[in-house]
């Protein structure tokens, strides 16, 4: 039985004038029970990516994988078929200026060696670049920059940061982050092709968390370090950066209290060059629309307990909470992130103790199929047990200026949408007017505007 998959594509040109209806265009391909879906990269004015490995074809031990180039109006510009060892398992991809790298392991174990593919998309052509995994890498992060492979992940419970570079399949391995009580929490490349390295340490003889961020450029050198100092009372849970767009590079995420799993709030800090980098906290009761995603009783009911709260008993609200992206204008940083329910079985860790492979969130053995991304990976020291699904309950926006203060939240609730892998299922564009969100479930896409 064939049935078919459509994708759509909205070319908007003005988002300012979004009331007004746009032309849209549609790309059809075959489906036969039991393919492989299309996993879609955006290449923004590039136009789309879409690939998925063949599952009812071999040659000899290996299997084939099928990627097809779309413009931006959806017309088809090459199809390309690449082969990889049929026991290599996916771990992430990217796509840069024309070329899409595909990241593969030939295991599940650290011991796992890695193999690159860099796909020219317009001639077809591919070359493939082993690294051999004899420091036995835990890999929970993935960058491309300039033709350099940057890989994050742990070396017997220690973070570690591996630079390949494909011009010369030369690997090293970068100094400073090899330490005891330190976690990595983010790798994100700038505008500018630098990098940041961005990981908790916990300070000698007290409870403070330290967020250390360490800037590279893309062969590796060193290029500024900063750090700030969390009070004791309070947690890190997750971090991000921006992409260094213009003058400052800021740090925001999730916190809570010490022992609490489930964050209260935003902190936000400009990360300069040293230590002296005040920490910021903005509270989920600080803010407007952020309980929308719960139903107008229930948003209603926790406003009054915000009303009704003093300092001498405050009300904190709790939830998980992912930072998946910060943008910054020359006006504000605009903080997206979506509020999910993540579901846990603590008798899954024991089960798969011989198979761990770094970050539960990301990396369960179960879920490699399925190509979650090494990419914008979010850290959080409360991944103690197996995750086994995500309920994403709502999308949201928080606004702050260029000195940390609050300006303006929106959201959007995401009505069921689960997943058994840690990835953003929704997006936004942000203007004067509000914001508009969006997310696709199946074949239905759906929109939200949240005005000002």
């Amino acid at each position: 039985m064939i049935r078919e998959i459509l994708f759509v594509f909205f070319l908007i040109f003005n988002i300012n004038l979004f009331g007004q209806v746009f032309d849209s265009c549609r790309f059809e391909v075959d489906y036969k029970y039991g393919d492989h879906e299309f996993n879609v990269v955006n290449m923004k004015n590039d136009g789309l990516i879409l690939f998925r490995k063949e599952k009812r074809f071999f040659e000899g031990r290996q299997k084939p994988w099928q990627i097809i180039v779309l413009d931006t109006f959806l017309n088809k510009k090459n199809e390309i078929t690449i082969h990889a060892e049929f026991e290599y398992h996916l771990l992430g991809y990217e796509y840069k200026k024309g070329f899409f790298f595909m990241l593969f392991s030939d295991g599940y174990f650290s011991d796992s060696n890695y193999y690159i593919y860099k796909i020219n998309l317009e001639t077809a052509e591919s070359e493939i670049h082993s690294i051999t995994n004899e420091i036995e890498l835990d890999l929970s992060h993935f960058l491309i920059i300039e033709n350099q492979v940057i890989l994050g992940g742990k070396i017997k419970n220690r973070p570690t940061i591996v630079h390949f570079d494909l011009n010369t399949d030369m690997i090293q391995v970068l100094p400073g982050f090899y330490r005891d009580d330190t976690d990595l929490v983010n790798l994100k490349e700038n505008k500018n092709g630098s990098f940041n390295v961005l990981f908790l340490e916990k300070e000698h003889g007290t409870r403070a968390n330290i967020l250390n961020l360490k800037v590279f450029n893309s062969q590796g050198t060193l290029l500024m370090e900063s750090t700030s100092k969390l009070p004791e009372e309070y947690r890190v849970l997750s971090g991000n950066t921006n992409k260094l767009e213009y003058s400052d590079l800021i740090v925001s995420g999730t916190y809570s209290e010490r022992n609490n799993k489930l964050s209260q709030g935003l902190y936000y800090i400009n990360m300069r060059p040293g230590d002296e980098n005040p920490v910021k906290f903005i509270p989920y009761t600080n803010l407007s629309n952020f309980f929308s995603h719960l139903g107008e009783r229930r948003e209603s009911r926790i406003k009054e307990k915000i009303r009704q709260s003093t300092t001498e008993k405050p009300f904190e609200f709790k939830t998980s909470f992912v930072v998946w992206e910060i943008n910054e204008t020359p006006e504000h940083y605009e903080i997206f992130g979506e509020v999910i329910d993540p579901q846990y079985d603590p008798s899954y860790n024991q089960r798969v103790a011989n198979r761990n492979y770094g970050n539960p969130y990301y990396n369960d053995p179960r879920n490699f199929e399925s190509l979650s991304r090494y990419y914008q990976t979010t850290h959080s020291l409360l991944n103690n047990d197996y995750l086994v699904s995500i309920k994403f309950r709502g999308a949201n926006l928080i606004v702050i200026n260029k000195e940390g203060s609050f300006e303006n939240d929106y959201s959007m609730t995401i009505k069921e949408k689960d997943k058994t892998i840690m990835e953003k299922v929704s997006s936004y564009y942000y203007s004067n007017n509000g914001a508009h969100f969006f997310y696709k479930d199946e074949e239905e896409i759906f929109h939200a505007f949240r005005d000002s």
